[in-house]
């Protein structure tokens, strides 16, 4: 739960900032928010969006967030003068990717990737 620490004003918006540190392949994450408005013992409760209480996935109900898809890691590997890409990167016991080092073009290109 999270809820306020003290009895001061607060701003009309708040920001809260999470960060979930659950391994890759999880999948999906469901928050589900309950707002109070109004005075301590007064006041009311709702729900986000329509008011009513959310069915899991409802538009304007949970807000659900799903998992990026894990991007590919390249990595470079520099070779000696005249040295074949293939032996570079077959001494990594990688396959060289031939078309990935053509699109590069000129040195200072191939440092920037």
């Amino acid at each position: 739960a999270l809820m306020h620490a003290g009895a001061e004003r607060k701003n009309y918006v708040e920001r809260f900032l999470f960060r979930a540190e659950v391994p890759v392949g999880t999948g999906s994450l469901t928050f589900r928010a309950l707002i109070k408005q109004g005075d301590t013992n007064m006041g009311a409760f709702y729900w986000p969006g329509s008011g009513d209480i959310p069915l899991p996935g409802d538009p304007g109900g949970d807000l659900t967030l799903e998992e990026a898809p894990v991007p590919p890691q390249t990595s470079w590997f520099q070779g000696y003068p005249g040295q074949p890409c293939s032996d570079v990167c077959a001494s990594e016991g990688l396959l060289c990717d031939q078309a990935e080092l053509a699109a590069a073009g000129s040195a200072t290109a191939l440092r920037s990737r």
